[in-house]
C-alpha cells in the first residue's frame, strides 16, 4: 500500500518493534474506535487513550512498507492524519441563510473545522449545485452535515451535541457538563425554536399572539440561567451558537428580550467565527 502523502518529518522518533512500518490496514476491530477515517483505514487523529494503547488493538491492523517521516507508526499515522483532516476535508455542511443552520455553521468555525458549504433553497428543495435536497435529507429542512465518510446527521441537538465532542471547550466543563449542554440545547430547540414556527407561518393571529407572549417568557427564563457572560460562564459554547441564532430571529419579527440577551448577543456578534459564518451566508 503506498505512503500517505504526509511531507516527511523527524517527530515521534522511537525504538519499538513496529518503527519500519508506514501504514495500517484495517483487518477487524473490536471494540469500535471513534475519531477514525473511513474506507477501510486506519488512521488515529489524536493520541490514543490508555484503552486504546497499541497492545490493545495491534491484533486488528496489519502494518506495510517503511516509514518516510521516521519514528513510531502512530507518528506516521498522526501526521496523516492531520493531513486528511484539514487539507483534504469532504465534510459539507448544507445550510439556507440566516435558518437555525446558521448555529451549527458558527460552531463549526469556533470549532476550527475545514468544510464545505452547500447552500439550499428550502423552497424548490433545491442545492446551489442542482441537487435535490430530498434525497439528500428526506426530512426536507437543514441543517444537514455530511461527515467525510458520507454519513449523515440532522438536528442542531444532534450536530451542536457532535461538534462539542469533537472540541470539548465547546461544551461546560461542569460536572456533569454534556448532561447540562444537551439540557441546554433541549430548551433552546423544544421551547424557544419551535415557538418560531407559530410566528413565521401562524394559522390566525390568535396563534401569532400567543406564541409571541410564549417567547418572551422563554427569553425571560434563559437570561436567568448565564453562569457569566456566556450560557455556561465565561466561555462561549455550541448551546451560545444556537441561542444567538434565536436572538436574530427575536429581532427580525421584533421580539422585546431582555437587556441580558441584548448584550449578549452584542458580545457573540463580536466573535470571528460567528462573522464569517453570517459573511458566508451574506447576513452581514
Amino acid at each position: 500500500m503506498p505512503c500517505c502523502g504526509c511531507d516527511p518529518g523527524s517527530d515521534g522518533a522511537g525504538s519499538d518493534s513496529l518503527n519500519h512500518c508506514s501504514s495500517v490496514r484495517l483487518l477487524t476491530l473490536a471494540p469500535p474506535v471513534s475519531g477514525y477515517s473511513s474506507g477501510g483505514l486506519l488512521f488515529p487523529l489524536a493520541e490514543p487513550q490508555s484503552e486504546y494503547s497499541w497492545p490493545y488493538f495491534l491484533h486488528a491492523i496489519e502494518f506495510t512498507g517503511p516509514f518516510h517521516g521516521g519514528g513510531t507508526p502512530f507518528a506516521a499515522m498522526k501526521r496523516f492524519g492531520s493531513f486528511h483532516e484539514k487539507g483534504t476535508s469532504t465534510m459539507k455542511l448544507y445550510y439556507s441563510p440566516g435558518a437555525c443552520s446558521l448555529a451549527d455553521h458558527i460552531a463549526m468555525h469556533e470549532a476550527d473545522l475545514t468544510f464545505d458549504r452547500v447552500r439550499v433553497d428550502l423552497k424548490s428543495k433545491e442545492t446551489e449545485t442542482g441537487e435535490q435536497f430530498n434525497q439528500i435529507n428526506p426530512k426536507s429542512y437543514v441543517p444537514t452535515l455530511e461527515m467525510d465518510d458520507g454519513q449523515r446527521l440532522t438536528e442542531n441537538i444532534a450536530i451542536l451535541s457532535w461538534l462539542a465532542q469533537r472540541k470539548p471547550a465547546l461544551a461546560p466543563n461542569s460536572e456533569p457538563g454534556n448532561l447540562r449542554l444537551l439540557e441546554m440545547l433541549a430548551f433552546i430547540s423544544t421551547e424557544i425554536h419551535k415557538q418560531f414556527g407559530r410566528v413565521f407561518k401562524p394559522t390566525s393571529d390568535a396563534e401569532a399572539t400567543a406564541a409571541r407572549e410564549k417567547l418572551g417568557q422563554r427569553f425571560q427564563l434563559i437570561a436567568t440561567m448565564f453562569k457569566g457572560d456566556y450560557l455556561f460562564g465565561s466561555e462561549a459554547s455550541v448551546a451560545d451558537a444556537y441561542l444567538f441564532t434565536m436572538l436574530l430571529w427575536a429581532k427580525k419579527v421584533g421580539i422585546e428580550v431582555p437587556e441580558k440577551l441584548g448584550a449578549f448577543a452584542e458580545l457573540m456578534r463580536a466573535r470571528p467565527a460567528v462573522q464569517l459564518a453570517m459573511k458566508h451566508e451574506g447576513l452581514e
